[in-house]
């Protein structure tokens, strides 16, 4: 590091080396400290360790139907996470405190990795951890029915997408009464790599 730089994440290259850095005012550096060329990005297959891909606090919400609705989209760049990395989702939820049920739902690419249900409640927020299991189309998430912490009587989701392919993350809201609402109120997406 250069003059003492704060390293905010490190480059890795496809086999996992550390090649360099980014230092604490988003400058791309080498091991030497020395800046690398303006528009540098990582070789094909190289990817950010630590690396928060995405936050939104501005509110988005479903209401007037009860179908699946998208209300945030998130790519995920191919090879972005490594075989021992791992995607982090926090979403702070609010909904219409009233009997009838209000899902939450995390999907990574076409595999649904969290899914949580509300009635008489104002907000939630839910985490997802989705972690490689030593490769990089195999997968394992916290079972259905928590928002993330604790325990559940289910059993870890388990998937197979494939992350040498760009994926997109994304979060849903499903009504069962078309007067009701879902407001994702903010998220946050991260890579953790080793």
């Amino acid at each position: 590091m250069a003059n003492g730089d704060m390293v905010v994440s490190s480059l890795i290259d496809a086999q996992g080396c550390v090649v360099g850095y980014v230092d604490r005012f988003g400058r791309e550096r080498d091991l030497a400290g020395n800046l690398l060329p303006g528009g540098y990005r990582p070789a094909p297959g190289a990817f950010l360790t630590n690396q928060r891909l995405w936050q939104s606090g501005a509110p988005v919400s479903v209401t007037g139907t009860t179908s699946e609705t998208v209300l945030a989209t998130i790519p995920i760049p191919a090879g972005a996470m490594g075989p021992n990395g791992a995607l982090r989702v926090t979403a702070l939820w609010s909904f219409t405190n009233g009997a009838n049920a209000k899902s939450c739902v995390i999907r990574l690419g076409a595999s649904q990795i969290s899914l949580f249900s509300t009635t008489t409640t104002n907000s939630g927020q839910q985490q997802s951890v989705t972690r490689a299991r030593g490769a990089t189309n195999s997968q394992v998430t916290q079972g259905f029915g928590s928002t993330g912490f604790g325990t559940t009587t289910n059993s870890p989701v388990l998937t197979t997408v494939d992350m040498t392919s760009a994926q997109n993350v994304t979060l849903t809201g499903i009504l069962t009464n078309a007067s009701d609402t879902i407001t994702l109120e903010a998220y946050t997406v991260e890579l953790l790599n080793p």
